[in-house]
């Protein structure tokens, strides 16, 4: 109702934060981008301070946060002080040769696989993520779980894949390969017992930044390629999943609508929206000729091919477990009204009928990467190259 042109401000510092550190190449420079990315976040989660809850939520964020950012910080003054350099290119090589002869280089890689792990909310540091999620407003929500992530995971992979051609030394893998497994299986395991939307799609997320790091464990042009894919689906996906929450909730009410209950025979109400929320669900499954399937194949063709069965039988297992949840959703926006209910109108004013536009266009997009990936594949190889 009221201060509805500052969440534009914090969402475009928050863009240029992740522009940042897509295209930075220096120490310093990340780690303007990171906070840059994630301070505006903050207020961005405590924005409706009228609800005791979002006022949490932020305090949490700031707090973890910034214990976050302190290991990242630290970690890159200790490899730092091995090499001399605050180049990302001299820091990703000397990822890839760490040995036990150089202590200060494996803690500092450590701490920086610990503070960037965080920001994308992979085992064990998790645990702020379904909190935050749910104290957010559902546009912030969506933005954390996409924009955000994304900027993280490009640092990342930069920062592990030397020169595209070699990873990062067998002790950092083994480490990569254990917080993989763990947030697979953990995050969707957890996602199960969730009722709350934005709970489940939190560690939903944390399952699918798992699958993702498979790509951190094999280096070469395949897997920088296979990233680029299926963070472009992820991203197109989960907006629409988000979009159609934000869509559903009533700009005036009380709170956002969230629980899975509230979702109960959404089709009799809201057949468009409730259309859009079953495509995206369904890509976010993996189901074919949707992105997610195109995604979730990429990242597997990468693991079989360089012989990560440990990785790729966890994806695969992961995967069966979360069509139990996202199917969980679904039966319930087909579910049968009470009897005297009567069909809603989706008449919509001009900023959500934008809105739906905008949920018509991404289906459309996550389709069409789902039923013909050529031009995505073809354009994130071509990225991969530079």
């Amino acid at each position: 109702k009221k201060n509805r042109e500052e969440i534009y401000l914090l969402i475009s510092l928050g863009t240029l934060g992740a522009l940042t550190l897509a295209c930075a190449s220096h120490a310093s420079t990340l780690l303007l981008g990171v906070e840059l990315l994630s301070l505006p976040m903050v207020a961005g989660v405590a924005y409706a301070f009228d609800d005791r809850r979002s006022i949490e939520g932020g305090l949490k964020y700031l707090i973890l946060s910034g214990g976050a950012s302190a290991a990242l910080l630290f970690g890159i003054a200790l490899v730092y002080a091995q090499i001399g350099s605050l180049d990302i290119g001299a820091m990703a090589n000397a990822i890839a040769s760490a040995s036990a002869d150089q202590p200060l280089v494996l803690a500092g890689t450590a701490m920086l696989l610990s503070g960037l792990a965080f920001k994308l909310s992979l085992v064990p540091f998790h645990q702020w993520t379904p909190d935050v999620y749910e104290a957010a407003p559902t546009p912030v929500a969506a933005y954390m779980a996409t924009v955000s992530k994304l900027g993280v995971f490009i640092v990342m992979l930069r920062l592990f894949h030397a020169g595209a051609d070699s990873a990062a030394s067998p002790f950092i893998l083994s480490a990569v390969v254990v917080i993989a497994v763990a947030s697979m299986l953990v995050g969707s395991v957890l996602a199960l017992r969730q009722n709350n939307l934005k709970r489940l799609l939190a560690y939903s997320s944390i399952a699918h930044f798992g699958y993702l790091a498979i790509v951190l464990v094999v280096p070469g042009e395949a897997s920088l390629r296979a990233a680029g894919v299926y963070l472009a689906t992820y991203l197109v996906t989960s907006l629409g999943v988000f979009g159609v929450m934000a869509l559903v909730s009533s700009p005036m009410s009380d709170r956002d609508q969230e629980d899975i209950a509230d979702y109960r025979g959404l089709f009799w109400r809201r057949p468009y929206l409730t259309s859009i929320l079953t495509a995206m669900l369904l890509s976010l499954a993996g189901i074919p000729l949707t992105a997610g399937f195109i995604g979730k194949f990429s990242v597997i063709a990468v693991g079989t091919n360089s012989a990560q069965w440990l990785l790729v039988g966890s994806l695969i297992v992961s995967s069966a477990i979360s069509i139990y949840y996202y199917l969980r959703v679904l039966s319930g926006l087909f579910s049968a009204v009470d009897k005297g209910s009567e069909r809603v109108s989706e008449s919509l004013g001009w900023a959500q009928s934008a809105g739906g536009v905008m949920l018509l266009l991404a289906m459309i997009a996550m389709l069409w990467m789902g039923v013909y990936p050529q031009p995505l594949f073809e354009l994130s190889g071509q990225l991969a190259l530079h």
